[in-house]
């Protein structure tokens, strides 16, 4: 008694037999990629204590973000005004939200660019040339 395989099925087991082949070729690919050290140095003593202190105050400065954006700009006026745009209009949602988040964010760094340009030169940038001192 012989059996015979169709071709159909002869063409499924190359096919498995190639996923198989190519799925092993690309584990072997991925050995020397698997032992790499990161190292982060923070020097030593003072300089230690320094750069925790600027990681620490740049982790929270970045969490807090979008409530100072919030807060401090027009973010949230501009918002408001272009929802009640869209309502006065008579459609309630051709523009999504994000495009509506997006405009006004767009609008916000429109609007205060000129407030932060001022803040950046008379804070920051004696700051970074050391012609002030934090404390």
């Amino acid at each position: 008694m012989t059996v015979t395989l169709r071709p159909a099925f002869r063409v499924f087991n190359i096919g498995i037999g190639t996923a198989l082949l190519s799925g092993l070729a690309l584990l072997a690919m991925t050995a020397p990629s698997a032992a790499q050290n990161v190292t982060i140095g923070f020097g030593e003593g003072a300089a230690l204590t320094e750069r925790t202190v600027q990681i620490i105050a740049l982790i929270t400065i970045l969490s807090l973000a979008p409530s100072i954006l919030v807060m401090v700009t027009s973010f949230t006026r501009i918002v408001v005004v272009l929802s009640l745009l869209r309502t006065a209009i008579g459609v309630q949602q051709s523009p999504p939200n994000t495009v509506v988040i997006s405009l006004a964010l767009f609008l916000t760094a429109f609007v205060m660019g000129p407030i932060f340009q001022q803040a950046y030169d008379a804070g920051i940038k004696p700051l970074i040339a050391n012609e002030i001192e934090i404390g």
